[in-house]
C-alpha cells in the first residue's frame, strides 16, 4: 500500500484573514524591509509557498497589512464619529482610544502602525506611499465630514474653519501615535490631547 504523503503548503483551515493577523504584529513592530518570509512564514502558521500563494511577495505582503489596519482605523473613525453625540464628547472619545489602542498591552510603544511604519518605508516605495497618503486622507476626510455635521446641526457656528481645524485634528493624532512610539507615557499623551482640544476649540471660536 501507498504510504498516504503530508499535503504541501496552507492547511484548509487555515484562512487568508488568520494568516494575516499573525504578521500585522511581525511589521507593527519590525517594519517592512528588517522581515523576513521565513519569519512571516512563522507568524502567519503557514509556509512560505503558502504565503506566496494567498498574497504574492513581502511587498504585497506589507501592502495589505497596511489596507487592513486602515480599514480597522476607518472602522474605528466611524463608530466614534457618529453624530449620534456631541463632538467634543465624540472627539473625547475617539482620542482617549487612541491613546489606549497605541500604548497599552502588546501595542506599548508601537504607536500607529501605518505612521510607524510606512514613513520610512515610503521613500523609497512608491507603493507604500500611496498607501500611508491614502490612509491620511482616510483621516482628514472623517473629521472633516464629522466637523460638517457639527455645522449643519448647530454645534459649530458656519463660520468656523472646518478645513483647518480638520488638519488641527489630524495632526494631533499623528502626534500621538509619534509620541507613544518614543515611548511617551499613557497619562501624558492624555494630557496632552486633552489640552491640545480645548485649544482648537477655543481657536476656532467653538
Amino acid at each position: 500500500m501507498k504510504k498516504a504523503t503530508r499535503p504541501r503548503g496552507r492547511p484548509p483551515s487555515l484562512g487568508r484573514e488568520a494568516m494575516l493577523d499573525g504578521m500585522k504584529a511581525q511589521f507593527w513592530s519590525g517594519g517592512f524591509s528588517r522581515r523576513s518570509m521565513d519569519e512571516l512564514a512563522r507568524a502567519a502558521g503557514a509556509s512560505k509557498p503558502s504565503l506566496y500563494s494567498a498574497f504574492g511577495d513581502k511587498r504585497a505582503i506589507y501592502l495589505e497589512v497596511l489596507r487592513s489596519f486602515e480599514a480597522d482605523l476607518e472602522r474605528m473613525l466611524r463608530i466614534t464619529l457618529s453624530g449620534r453625540r456631541p463632538l467634543a464628547s465624540e472627539l473625547e472619545t475617539f482620542f482617549a482610544a487612541s491613546v489606549e489602542f497605541y500604548t497599552s498591552g502588546e501595542n506599548a510603544q508601537l504607536g500607529c502602525p501605518i505612521l510607524g511604519t510606512a514613513v520610512a518605508e515610503g521613500v523609497e516605495e512608491p507603493e507604500v506611499r500611496e498607501q500611508l497618503a491614502g490612509t491620511i486622507r482616510t483621516i482628514d476626510e472623517a473629521f472633516l465630514k464629522r466637523l460638517r455635521h457639527a455645522v449643519d446641526g448647530g454645534e459649530l457656528a458656519p463660520a468656523v474653519p472646518v478645513e483647518n481645524l480638520t488638519l488641527s485634528l489630524s495632526s494631533l493624532l499623528h502626534s500621538i501615535a509619534l509620541r507613544a512610539r518614543a515611548g511617551t507615557e499613557p497619562g501624558a499623551l492624555r494630557a496632552m490631547t486633552s489640552g491640545s482640544l480645548d485649544l482648537i476649540f477655543r481657536q476656532a471660536g467653538a
